[in-house]
């Protein structure tokens, strides 16, 4: 159960990470 969601927290992290960055990259700060 652990690995699972350890698995989903993860992904969950990289989506918001690239939702963040999608943003910045948007609105022209690098």
């Amino acid at each position: 159960m652990m690995d699972v969601w350890k698995k989903g927290s993860a992904l969950a992290a990289a989506r918001l990470t690239r939702d963040i960055f999608g943003q910045m990259n948007r609105g022209g700060l690098s």
